[in-house]
């Protein structure tokens, strides 16, 4: 499955998280992450996502869709540095 990873959490918290979905997908904008994943992969992450986080201050939302496939990626301004690389 593809998916697309956005978060908003404490500011404590945002290195650990950076690093942590860097090991998964691919760092497309600031608190934006994407990628294919399979189910046992999304379900680790969630995982430890979940031991990173504070439940009452974070949020992440995690977007699925089958494929790459009917996703269309508009751009307007400037586009983000590429940061394709998977640790």
């Amino acid at each position: 499955m593809y998916v697309i990873v956005s978060y908003d959490v404490e500011i404590t918290k945002c290195q650990k998280l950076l690093k942590l979905l860097r090991k998964y997908l691919f760092h497309v904008h600031n608190s934006v992450f994407e990628g294919e994943l399979t189910e046992n992969e999304k379900k680790q992450l969630e995982q430890k996502i979940l031991k990173i986080i504070d439940n009452s201050e974070s949020s992440v939302v995690i977007y699925e869709l089958p494929s790459v496939k009917p996703l269309k990626k508009v751009i307007l301004g400037n586009q983000p540095k590429s940061t394709n690389t998977i640790i």
